[in-house]
């Protein structure tokens, strides 16, 4: 992982850390954990962990701003995610079965 010297690291969607039936990866958390530690000692590169669960209850128009820069970012060209699956909105079912499989290696979109 490069990050810029003034660049900030944002782990977003941190889902390896959960096992099926909703149990936890210990070292998954552990390693975030001393990685948001670390990053309260070293300044660069800054560390701020996105959680959307917590940010939604208390932080709404952030988030909506969130969401719409990152709307015109993509549209720019900016950011180029990787794509792992995509699937019609109708195979919704599907995809959700690859994502809880944890084999797909990218964002699974949903087509409408």
């Amino acid at each position: 992982m490069l990050v810029a010297s003034h660049g900030v690291l944002v782990p977003f969607g941190v889902a390896s850390a959960v096992k099926a039936g909703g149990g936890r990866n210990l070292a998954d958390v552990v390693r975030l954990g001393l990685l948001l530690g670390f990053a309260k000692l070293w300044h660069r590169p800054r560390v701020e962990l996105y959680a959307m669960d917590q940010r939604v209850k208390t932080l709404r128009h952030e988030i909506n701003g969130d969401l719409r820069e990152l709307i015109e970012l993509l549209c720019s060209g900016s950011v180029d995610p990787r794509i792992g699956a995509t699937f019609a909105l109708h195979e919704a079912q599907q995809a959700h079965e690859l994502l809880e499989s944890r084999n797909n290696i990218g964002k699974i979109v949903l087509v409408p």
